[in-house]
């Protein structure tokens, strides 16, 4: 004759298990979401503070991509520009003559190629078109 495993037992582990495992999961999500509240407070700070030391009169076309990155208006192509830019100034040599602009460089390449940067929204109308649109009227 067989033996019977008995069925209540076997709930019950499994209960358990699935009970600590659930609360091991819901721990790390906890976890996970304080690094990415940490992580997104940092990149905001490089998104939105280096752009305004970097400012400078003399490239009016870097200037103007750091402000839409800073605003949140950014197009890829606006984006793949900045990048272009950004990296031509590092190619030249300026961790040589200015490191700490070379830093700050870094960092924004590291936030624009990561693709995380803030892009305006498909129905997102530049408001020199809205402009041009509303000077008819």
């Amino acid at each position: 004759m067989s033996e019977v495993i008995p069925v209540i037992p076997l709930l019950a582990l499994i209960s358990a298990v699935g009970g600590a495992l659930a609360a091991f999961l819901y721990r790390l999500g906890n976890r996970i979401t304080a690094i990415e509240t940490k992580f997104n407070i940092f990149w905001s700070v490089i998104e939105q503070q280096l752009p305004k030391v970097l400012i400078r009169p003399t490239h009016e076309e870097v200037d103007e991509l750091l402000r839409r990155m800073m605003d949140g208006s950014m197009s890829e192509t606006e984006r793949m520009r900045l990048v272009t830019a950004l990296k031509n100034e590092l190619d030249k040599g300026l961790h040589t003559t200015d490191p700490h602009k070379a830093l700050a460089y870094v960092f924004l390449l590291a936030r624009l190629e990561s693709g995380l940067v803030r892009k305006k929204p498909a129905n997102f109308e530049d408001t020199k078109e809205v402009k041009k649109k509303w000077q008819k009227y």
